[in-house]
């Protein structure tokens, strides 16, 4: 069953054998502080960034084949199939780019610079356990999430930056989904 609100296919919508159907590689997609978007202009407004974001990231990796899941409130897995990791580093920075080019509207108190919504991507390896490890019953486990958003913190800290981040795990010792 399609997500509601996006259309994208979500979870539940047979993941595990589109994961299986798909290359060594994938990407996760956050918006970063997307929770200052509902708090500022409310959840019709997020609701429009959500599906504005959504088409973009579906337009952007469009050529590569890729199949785009809404896997939570406001992250997204993107399934390629067997692709280069060149080549996905540069997808991951399309997808950073335009969705920074939508231009849409973000402004926190603690982040004046920061005028226009962001996305981080994490490059991701696909393994037999990947399904089955990192994705449950209301989508993304827990222990995969935080791996990620740890990832995603450091690459904040290596980059000087508060968003906009590509992160590469697709080599990362302690993958909670390693074989």
């Amino acid at each position: 069953m399609p997500d509601r609100l996006t259309g994208l296919r979500s979870h539940r919508d047979d993941l595990r054998g589109a994961i299986e159907r798909h290359g060594e590689f994938c990407c996760w997609v956050d918006i970063d502080g997307f929770v200052w978007v509902n708090d500022r202009d409310g959840h019709v407004e997020g609701d429009r960034v959500l599906v504005a974001v959504a088409r973009r990231i579906e337009a952007t990796v469009a050529a590569e084949g890729a199949s785009v899941f809404r896997v939570a409130g406001d992250e997204f897995l993107v399934l390629f199939p067997p692709l280069e990791r060149a080549s996905l580093r540069e997808v991951g920075a399309r997808i950073v780019a335009d969705v920074r080019a939508l231009g849409l509207e973000y402004g926190r108190r603690d982040c004046p610079d920061r005028t226009v919504l962001e996305v981080n991507v994490v490059l991701l390896p696909v393994t037999p356990k990947f399904a089955e490890r990192a994705f449950g019953e209301y989508g993304l486990a827990e222990d995969a999430r935080n791996w990620m958003e740890e990832g995603v913190y450091r690459g904040k800290q290596r980059n000087h930056c508060t968003a906009g981040v590509i992160v590469d795990l697709l080599e990362v010792a302690d993958c909670p989904w390693a074989d």
